[in-house]
């Protein structure tokens, strides 16, 4: 079966701390996926992994078929992706928040 984009086995440690321990996530073409959890739960880190801000410490990632380490300049040719924009009593202000990250894996229109 072919994915949008597939993961398996994703490790991450920032020194002492493992923010990823072995996860596996997949979604085909077309498919709206939220990646939903608490604080510290490793979301934004998995996300930064499949577009190619973060490399894995072990397991593989892949999108649209291509490896997320060994692909990744045509890896983000291919991807799209925002933070949140937070809108507070001053304005609208750019804010990374956990998990708050939207992305798009399939071929760019436009």
């Amino acid at each position: 079966m072919r994915y949008a984009f597939q993961a398996e086995g994703l490790v991450k440690r920032f020194g002492r701390t493992t923010a990823l321990g072995g996860v596996d996530l997949a979604a085909r073409p077309g498919t709206v996926l939220g990646v939903l959890g608490p604080i510290g739960a490793g979301k934004t880190t998995a996300i930064r992994i499949l577009a190619t801000l973060l490399r894995p410490d072990e397991g593989t990632a892949m999108v649209a078929g291509l490896d997320v380490v060994g692909h990744a300049t045509q890896v983000r040719r291919m991807i799209g992706l925002t933070g949140a924009v937070r809108v507070g009593r001053r304005g609208p202000h750019r804010r990374r928040e956990p998990g708050a990250h939207r992305a798009a894996a399939g071929p760019a229109q436009g």
